[in-house]
């Protein structure tokens, strides 16, 4: 006598045609899993370059709020420095020489013949 009936999970044998369809199907979700993981890996790359652009855009504002400076162009001049062979680089709206470097040789030539920026060279 038989108290009650249910289901419950245990190996069954496969048919041919129901292990077609099941090696089919895992060729299928191989495939599957292949696309979403090379999606992922692009769209992980995509975040990881915001992420980085990010950390810098903080950097720099943290720059920009620790010095209360940033850099920004600026208006700026050669110059022939006095008796030297050397041109300067002046900010024009501080006056401030930001660097020199040493005259090319054809600006050398230009100033020995007072021909440099269009006059006696030291303007």
């Amino acid at each position: 006598m038989s108290l009650r009936s249910f289901q419950e999970e245990h190996p069954v044998e496969l048919s041919h045609h129901e292990w077609e369809a099941k090696s089919k199907e895992l060729a299928s979700t191989v495939e599957e899993l292949a696309q979403h993981q090379e999606s992922a890996k692009a769209e992980k790359a995509k975040l990881t370059a915001e992420e980085k652009r990010l950390e810098r855009k903080i950097s720099d504002l943290a720059e920009c709020v620790t010095t209360r400076k940033e850099s920004r162009p600026v208006e700026c001049r050669e110059e022939v420095a006095a008796g030297r062979e050397v041109i300067e680089i002046v900010r024009c709206d501080t006056g401030e020489v930001v660097r020199t470097r040493p005259m090319t040789p054809d600006e050398l030539a230009k100033h020995k013949q007072g021909r440099l920026f269009g006059g006696d060279g030291y303007n």
